[in-house]
């Protein structure tokens, strides 16, 4: 049977995908009814049936989104080496120099997968570590050994992924209204994409960075609490 934290889980990586669809078909149904009452479907349905296709177009136009938004990855991939680069130049520049908002975010992250992926490599064979990057091996080892902790980085991840498809319904609706001449909407349906994009960058960084610091966290435990259990196994009686 499975344990509540874990549907909570599931309803959020759920919720990533439906949200965004619900919000998309809403705003597609007035365009696209002529097209497809009478044709796809039927021109009379009691309520309960408008609900059911309702919540299965949601859910199919959600995982169009889902993936459509997959290639926002690349994206962020480059604004977080640009971050990164500025990050370092500013610590060699000024050794011991404290770095403030993004910048330490960044910073923080890049040495926690650092350390992360050296623990990684001590672990697994050559063959066993290009099976995997270090956040996949993280993630892994969070749910094998850590569900507490894989439930935070899910929770992050999830959250992530709701603003990523929440950036492709943002341009869609931009473009269909510039379509239908409606301009002051559709400047302000592209302006989102700009919020969307920095809270979707905030928490995929924090996703990845609670992945390392909980395997980091969670070896170094596991290792100390051995030492303390050897040194105490071969201790002399008093």
């Amino acid at each position: 049977m499975p344990k509540p934290s874990e549907f909570f889980v599931g309803l959020l990586e759920f919720f990533a995908i439906l949200l965004p669809g619900l919000i998309a078909t809403v705003f597609l149904a007035p365009r696209l009814q002529p097209f497809v009452v009478g044709t796809l479907v039927p021109s009379v349905m009691t309520e309960a049936e408008r609900w059911a296709l309702l919540l299965v177009c949601a859910y199919l136009v959600g995982n169009l989104l889902f993936h459509a938004g997959s290639s926002v990855d690349s994206v962020y991939d480059r604004v977080r080496k640009s971050r990164l680069a500025r990050a370092e130049a500013q610590v060699k520049a000024k050794p011991g120099t404290s770095l403030k908002g993004s910048a330490y975010a960044v910073w923080t992250n890049d040495q926690a997968c650092k350390q992360a992926t050296v623990l990684r490599e001590a672990m697994l064979t050559s063959e066993q570590n290009t099976a995997m990057n270090t956040y996949k091996w993280s993630r892994s080892l969070l749910l094998a050994a850590m569900p507490a902790g894989a439930e935070d980085v899910h929770r992050l991840e999830a959250d992530s992924k709701l603003f990523r498809s929440a950036m492709v319904v943002c341009v869609l609706v931009a473009l269909l209204l510039m379509l239908e001449q409606r301009i002051v909407g559709a400047a302000l349906a592209f302006g989102c994409t700009g919020p969307c994009f920095l809270l979707y960058f905030d928490r995929r960084l924090k996703s990845t960075s609670q992945a390392y610091t909980h395997a980091i966290t969670l070896l170094q435990w596991s290792r100390g609490a051995r030492a303390v259990n050897t040194a105490s196994a071969g201790a002399s009686p008093e």
